[in-house]
């Protein structure tokens, strides 16, 4: 998301490297996914960077790594 808000804020910018679809994992770390519009990604505006972390997926990551 934080790349998402810097390539918006950038008037001339030309290309930003992103995960246009997600995938199944990317997609489950957050609740409100980030939307792509006719080719477009539409940055999140919800309160900083406008996205909320899903804590059930980001706990069972945290438990896999310390393990």
């Amino acid at each position: 998301a934080a790349n998402v808000h810097f390539a918006a804020s950038i008037p001339n910018l030309l290309i930003a490297e992103t995960i246009e679809t997600g995938g199944e994992f990317h997609l489950k770390l957050i609740k409100n996914s980030i939307k792509w519009e006719d080719g477009y990604i539409i940055p999140p505006e919800g309160p900083g960077l406008g996205i909320e972390p899903n804590d059930t997926v980001w706990q069972h990551v945290r438990a896999k790594d310390r393990s």
